[in-house]
């Protein structure tokens, strides 16, 4: 189980303490109220790291001990995170099961329980769980960056159309086509830190993009702060384009203007 608790340490740029997971004592008691016993990925996940927000609940959702939930003989551990669907494991084979909200059933994930977790905990720090991030969008720029990330990086997830490379703490990752190749939203860049977010951020051609983060509720509706483009000195279409996407996040706005063109991954294009 050192996977789990080398991951954390690596993404978090620290050690771990026991404040991080829950107690073996609060993993009995959720077991006693499911019914059910947790397999031992899932039970060293929670006791090492289940209290970690960046790690369990920054973009998908590691339910908490007293939410968890059976189906069964499965127990219900993660949700996406627009609860558009839902996954599951059990204690026989570790396998990996997904439901969708408007699919009564229950479908089987090509993958173990383990490189699950893995590739949720690094999924959950590019998607927000790292409080600064960058994209680039300009295709002339993909091939320099991805030899760069496949000499000097890692690559840590392969998997249903989604890569992510590592760096200690600091991650690049895209949506990948059928040759492996980047699709039109980009190439992303997310780190923990400010210092190496400069560093990599000044090699290669990606420019600011909205901040996903947990500690400083930025750009998430409710909160304080949004962050927009004005698209080739198109204002009324970026910020039409921001009352679309975010319309409940209108406290501050903070307008950036860019001679580059801008697309979201939600409509590709503006206009």
């Amino acid at each position: 189980m050192k996977n789990i608790i080398q991951t954390a340490e690596q993404l978090l740029g620290r050690k771990l303490t026991a404040n991080d997971g829950y107690t073996t004592d609060e993993i009995k008691q959720a077991e006693n109220m499911l019914g059910l016993t947790m397999p031992e990925a899932l039970k060293h996940f929670y006791l090492s790291v289940g209290k970690v927000e960046v790690l369990a609940s920054s973009f998908q959702r590691f339910l908490p001990l007293d939410e968890l939930q059976s189906d069964g003989e499965k127990i219900i551990f993660l949700a996406e995170n627009q609860e558009v669907c839902l996954w599951a494991t059990t204690i026989h084979d570790t396998t990996i099961w997904v439901k969708y909200s408007d699919d009564e059933g229950w479908i089987t994930e090509p993958i173990g329980l383990m490189d699950f977790i893995l590739l949720t905990m690094y999924y959950n720090c590019a998607q927000g769980g790292f409080e600064f991030g960058g994209i680039a969008e300009n295709e002339e720029a993909y091939p320099a960056i991805l030899e760069y990330v496949q000499k000097e990086w890692n690559k840590v997830v392969q998997y249903n159309a989604l890569i992510i490379y590592a760096y200690q703490d600091n991650l690049i990752w895209y949506f990948y086509k059928a040759d492996n190749t980047p699709t039109d939203d980009g190439i992303f860049l997310s780190c923990r830190t400010e210092e190496k977010f400069d560093k990599f951020f000044n090699l290669f051609d990606f420019f600011f993009c909205h901040i996903y983060c947990g500690k400083y509720k930025i750009n998430r509706s409710r909160y304080l702060f949004h962050f927009t483009y004005v698209h080739d000195n198109e204002i009324f279409y970026s910020l039409r384009h921001w009352s679309i996407h975010f319309p409940s996040c209108s406290h501050c706005l903070l307008v950036c203007f860019s001679r580059a063109s801008r697309t979201c991954s939600d409509c590709h294009y503006l206009k």
